[in-house]
């Protein structure tokens, strides 16, 4: 199990985002690269979203973020070291917008984080909670499909 880019758009790089999956999920069959180009295309949306959320502060950290999209289930984290962020995803076989939710909750922590913000877990966790279902409600009715959008909804809550 290695990180790899292959049949990402753009080799996985974007304006703020540098994209990677884990090779046990391609192949035949496999969920990606497919999920990770659909998180690819809205990506830099979010990023704009989140950002117009805080009051478009610049955030502390190195371009290009590196986002390591796992086989792993449950959540989300990231490590930061020297302005070099890395953000972890661990949807294992959620759909896009599942991947798309814990992006943006990892994230919103960054633009909490550059404001300083923070530094009270409860209000960290409640706001971060917020803006999450907020992106989740709003992408959810641009592309709502009445038959299957309840199926596809996140059960998982930001950590």
């Amino acid at each position: 199990m290695a990180l790899t880019t292959s049949g990402l758009t753009n080799g996985g790089v974007t304006a703020h985002y540098r994209f990677q999956y884990d090779d046990s999920l391609g192949g035949a069959g496999g969920i990606e690269p497919a999920r990770t180009n659909a998180v690819i295309a809205s990506c830099e949306a979010d990023f704009n979203l989140m950002s117009g959320w805080f009051g478009n502060i610049a955030l502390d950290v190195n371009f290009t973020i590196p986002v390591n999209v796992t086989q792993n289930g449950g959540r989300a984290s990231w490590s930061l070291s020297g302005g070099n962020l890395t953000v972890t995803i661990n949807p294992s076989n959620g759909n896009a917008g599942f991947v798309r939710y814990l992006l943006v909750s990892e994230m919103t922590e960054q633009f909490m984080r550059a404001q300083g913000l923070a530094g009270t877990e409860t209000i960290r966790k409640e706001a971060k909670a917020k803006d999450c279902r907020v992106f989740w409600l709003r992408s959810s009715w641009q592309r709502m499909d009445w038959g299957t959008r309840l199926s596809d909804s996140p059960t998982a809550t930001p950590g």
